[in-house]
């Protein structure tokens, strides 16, 4: 009587078929990583924004100053629409409110390459677009100034401060909007400062 021997490994076809499988597997799971973690950059990029217009607001509460300067102690950021790759953090040396350029510039802060500012609204229900925009804030509560590039200072541009501007109203006057786009996923983001200083991302 003979008895066959079984093979308890594994033939060829198996093993490639197998190895095939997980490859696959692998790869797909690669690809909805990746996708994933796109789609979260414009996220992270909007919290980053309001961290740092938070940390702003914390310098001029707490009178931080540079160059030591006690004037020198209004924080703010400066968003231009027309080089939307970018966002500038600036010390306001002069007190009116504006970012005037490299003599007040703090760090600037590069998007990241698929990311851009696609709206600056200062009045979200009716659409009111600028191009250019800083928010500073005055020491020490701090006060929030939400000013307009388009006029050159403060007082004749928009400015949610009613006791410097008694004519603006500041029921119409509470929100500044930045609307970040992904241009890679095709999706946005908004960064919302108030009139009292809250800073939040929807």
């Amino acid at each position: 009587m003979s008895f066959r021997r079984r093979s308890l490994g594994f033939t060829m076809l198996e093993l490639s078929v197998t190895i095939g499988l997980v490859v696959l597997l692998l790869t797909l799971s690669s690809i909805s990583y990746r996708r994933a973690n796109k789609r979260t950059e414009i996220i992270l990029t909007a919290q980053e924004l309001a961290s740092t217009l938070r940390l702003a607001e914390n310098y001029a509460a707490s009178a931080k100053t540079v160059e030591n300067n006690p004037d020198y102690n209004i924080w703010g950021l400066y968003f231009d629409k027309t080089d939307n790759r970018k966002i500038t953090m600036f010390v306001d040396k002069n007190k009116n409110g504006l970012y005037d350029g490299e003599t007040e510039k703090y760090k600037v802060i590069n998007l990241p390459q698929q990311i851009r500012v696609d709206k600056l609204l200062y009045d979200a229900r009716n659409d009111s677009t600028v191009n250019q925009v800083s928010i500073t804030f005055v020491p020490p509560d701090p006060k929030v100034r939400m000013c307009s590039h388009s006029s050159g200072n403060c007082t004749n541009a928009w400015i949610t401060d009613p006791v410097a501007n008694p004519k603006f109203n500041s029921e119409s006057w509470t929100n500044f909007y930045l609307i970040l786009a992904d241009d890679l996923n095709n999706s946005s983001k908004d960064v919302n400062v108030n009139f009292f200083g809250m800073i939040d991302t929807r």
